[in-house]
């Protein structure tokens, strides 16, 4: 008898606390903040750029919306008020244009927090990341440039070389150069292209790299990373390819096209090029020696 005392006593306990949270428990339902972008969207932008969040209010306590919140969070300035307006009259859809920050840093990522409120007191909230990359850190392209591969007629040659520090020019000294072509003919017409080396300069096959919002920073960090060697086998069209002295990276290339067929004259390897340093050299129109 106890027992079942005990039992009916704890059954009415438990419906009492279950009574109690649903009475201090929002329906989800009752408010409802839609934007896009959507949580699974990337929002990835350059400092300065602007972002525009479409948001649709729905309500069904038969208030309506009464203000909206808008803050920022981020490790450079911390938690920013962006946006705090009351609405006087019904209002079912809104727009928010985002301003990206300058920053110091190379990447910053940002939270948005947009709250919304309803006459009854209900109120609901979404969150959305940006990830906003220093403009300034962005690295310039250079390009296109060629590099006409050798023959039994002509050594390889480049047409608008990189950079003065990382170029194909050939210390006379010594006759080496920091790149050129190896090339192994397999038949007439079908070839296998190499970079080499033959100074302290080195590469890192790094394909799947963005070499679109290539920065300085994210370009050192993956070659000091990487193994880096002094020959790049096999180049293929939409190779990337990190180039660089010993531990230091110099830039980062993209292969174009390659062009395999022709006359002596037409076979070349055309990329764009993004140095870390932005000095350019001119470079003479004949062709060099290189030590194959």
């Amino acid at each position: 008898m106890k027992q079942i005392v005990c039992l009916l006593c704890l059954c009415m306990t438990l419906s009492l606390i279950s009574a109690c949270d649903d009475d201090n428990t929002q329906d989800l339902s009752d408010i409802a903040l839609i934007i896009t972008p959507s949580q699974v969207d990337s929002i990835n932008v350059q400092s300065g750029d602007k972002v525009l969040f479409n948001m649709q209010y729905y309500v069904n306590t038969g208030g309506r919306v009464n203000r909206l919140l808008v803050k920022s969070v981020d490790a450079e300035y911390g938690e920013t008020m962006l946006l705090d307006t009351a609405y006087a009259e019904t209002v079912t859809e809104a727009t928010f244009l985002y301003v990206t920050p300058q920053s110091a840093k190379e990447t910053l990522k940002v939270k948005l927090t947009f709250t919304i409120w309803e006459t009854n007191g209900s109120k609901t909230q979404q969150t959305r990341t940006v990830t906003v990359t220093n403009k300034q850190l962005m690295m310039q392209e250079l390009g296109p440039i060629v590099m006409f591969m050798a023959t039994d007629k002509a050594d390889a040659i480049m047409f608008n070389a990189p950079t003065q520090t990382f170029d194909h020019e050939l210390e006379s000294a010594d006759r080496k150069a920091d790149m050129f072509l190896n090339i192994d003919t397999i038949s007439p017409g079908n070839y296998v292209l190499s970079f080499l080396s033959s100074t302290q300069a080195r590469f890192v096959r790094a394909n799947s790299f963005d070499y679109a919002s290539a920065t300085t920073l994210a370009v050192q960090t993956i070659y000091t990373s990487s193994i880096r060697t002094a020959k790049v086998d096999d180049l293929q069209v939409n190779d990337i390819i990190i180039v660089g002295h010993e531990a230091n990276a110099e830039g980062i290339l993209f292969i174009q096209n390659i062009v395999r067929s022709g006359t002596d004259n037409d076979l070349c390897l055309q990329m764009r090029f993004k140095p870390l340093r932005q000095s350019v050299t001119t470079v003479n129109d004949k062709p060099t020696d290189t030590e194959q």
